[in-house]
């Protein structure tokens, strides 16, 4: 308690030795990226009384809430589900009244990629291994420590799921890791670090709770968050200069390029090396040693039309072993998102720097054709839509995790007025990037 406390002090005065206070600066706090924890640290920020300023490089905000429409459906090229113990997510619905349908996610079905051959799966959460396991997991939970931010993690939670599970006894929660991980491309249990796994059981809290759909689009979300903010779309972000007195942005847009001073500056995207050192040339080599150890996904989703799905999601696990050799482009996971609207998720095992390329998508699409059309041989099917890739679950590997890597990150927080607002702070779902964003906010 007592380390903690001291941590938190420590904190406390970088922050108060880097940043100014809304008062005694003009220059507003830009934020580069709109997506959900951009929006989020930008509407905490106004309530603390900053000026805030966001640049979004696309037409539209959001980011990965991003949605497809045509003909009247609705596909969720993100997220899709969200439960009643997404508190921050769940009071956005309410405060923007937006519709919401409840669905009994676990009511799944495995599929066979070779002949197209499905069956449903036994409901995780009425097996009495599962139950049970459960109940000893909720026991363990109290021990750990798992706040925004991560700097005071349980070193126990530094190796893999996998490992973690058979450390604890909890091999019966293994079925739900390897749906709701490894299908929906939080990478495979073998390698993703117990520390996110946890995350995600957090915002469970019973396995056998029920979630829920916004069938007009989660992207009503940020869209109901941007409309009392200032950003600007279609914005390049190309250069950002910092010091110890602000920031300036450099950015082009339909007008050409302009400037913006900043009294401090937030990086709301996945804060990959490559991708920071591309606008801020100066990064030391402490800066660039820690950015090199994150890491994301190569991820897509591909929006189809089904109109005779049976279930809510669909995993290749007929025959074992699961998850089949990624690699090869085989939908991990195909999830209903009602009204006909299905959507694949493919993703690449690995640790990497970039998101897919285009021949990695090309080969998504190849198969996503070949085995949707085999789970689903209505006449009505139509594949690949809409595709859209992502750099997705920026994390750090077990053992960038055992060296220390949240606590080093955090002395880089701030930093010549430069802060890094990631669901990195936590897991990228989109209760945790809302308080990913929130979290940065609140050190200002």
């Amino acid at each position: 308690m007592i380390f903690n406390i001291v941590n938190q002090l420590l904190l406390a005065l970088l922050v108060k030795d880097t940043l100014s206070s809304p008062s005694s600066s003009s220059d507003p706090v830009c934020i580069v990226g709109s997506g959900i924890t951009g929006l989020s640290a930008a509407h905490k920020l106004k309530e603390k009384g900053y000026s805030v300023k966001l640049f979004e490089k696309n037409n539209i905000v959001g980011g990965k809430l991003h949605a497809y429409r045509k003909d009247g459906i609705v596909w969720n090229m993100g997220p899709v589900l969200f439960s009643e113990f997404y508190t921050k997510t769940f009071e956005l619905v309410k405060k923007f009244n937006i519709k919401y349908d409840n669905h009994q996610y676990l009511d799944l079905a495995g599929y066979q990629p070779d002949t197209g051959i499905t069956l449903p799966l036994p409901q995780i959460a009425k097996g009495l291994l599962a139950r049970e396991a459960w109940a000893r997991y909720q026991k363990i939970r109290k021990n750990y420590t798992i706040e925004t931010g991560l700097i005071n993690a349980n070193p126990e939670l530094f190796v893999s799921t996998s490992q973690w599970l058979k450390n604890n006894n909890l091999q019966a929660l293994l079925p739900y890791a390897l749906f709701f991980l490894t299908a929906e491309g939080y990478g495979h249990v073998d390698d993703t670090p117990a520390i996110y796994f946890v995350h995600l059981l957090d915002l469970a809290k019973d396995i056998a709770v029920d979630f829920k759909l916004i069938p007009d689009g989660f992207d009503q979300i940020p869209f109901a968050l941007a409309k009392d903010l200032d950003v600007t779309l279609n914005a390049k972000v190309s250069k950002i200069d910092r010091s110890e007195h602000g920031a300036k942005v450099t950015y082009s847009t339909e007008s050409g390029l302009q400037t913006q001073e900043c009294s401090s500056a937030i990086l709301a995207f996945p804060p990959l090396l490559n991708q920071v050192s591309n606008i801020i040339s100066d990064l030391s080599d402490e800066e660039k040693d820690i950015l090199g150890q994150v890491k994301i996904i190569k991820y897509a989703t591909i929006a189809n039309y089904v109109s005779n799905m049976k279930y809510i999601g669909y995993a290749p696990i007929i025959p074992p072993p699961f998850p089949p050799k990624l690699d090869g482009g085989v939908p991990a996971a195909i999830v209903n998102h009602t009204r006909g609207a299905a959507v694949t998720y493919h993703w690449t095992r690995g640790e990497f720097d970039v998101g897919p390329t285009d021949e990695e998508l090309a080969l998504y699409q190849s198969q996503n054709d070949k085995i949707t059309r085999k789970v689903f041989p209505a006449k009505d099917t139509q594949t690949n839509l809409y595709v859209k890739g992502w750099d997705y679950f920026p994390h750090v590997t077990t053992k960038s995790l055992q060296d220390g890597f949240y606590k080093k990150f955090h002395t880089i927080q701030g930093k010549s007025n430069i802060y890094y607002a990631t669901p990195l702070l936590g897991l990228e779902v989109v209760e945790h990037s809302i308080r990913s964003g929130e979290y940065i906010a609140d050190t200002f």
